[in-house]
């Protein structure tokens, strides 16, 4: 699978994980914030980010990988 394709699967996976949250909930707000963060990466992916080799690495990269 290509990544781009890989994290969009991921972003549908979260995106109806959250919704299965009440909202306002500790569940939801994680959701919500695994969304923002792959719908970054998929940006970066799109616009040949990954390829430059300028992504952002550090604490959150290494933590929302996994």
């Amino acid at each position: 699978m290509h990544p781009i394709e890989l994290t969009e699967r991921r972003i549908d996976n979260a995106i109806e994980a959250m919704n299965r949250c009440k909202e306002g909930s500790w569940g939801h707000n994680y959701w919500g914030k695994v969304v923002a963060y792959l719908m970054r990466k998929l940006n970066g992916e799109v616009n040949g980010r990954h390829e430059r080799n300028d992504a952002p690495s550090g604490y959150q990269t290494r933590t929302w990988t996994h």
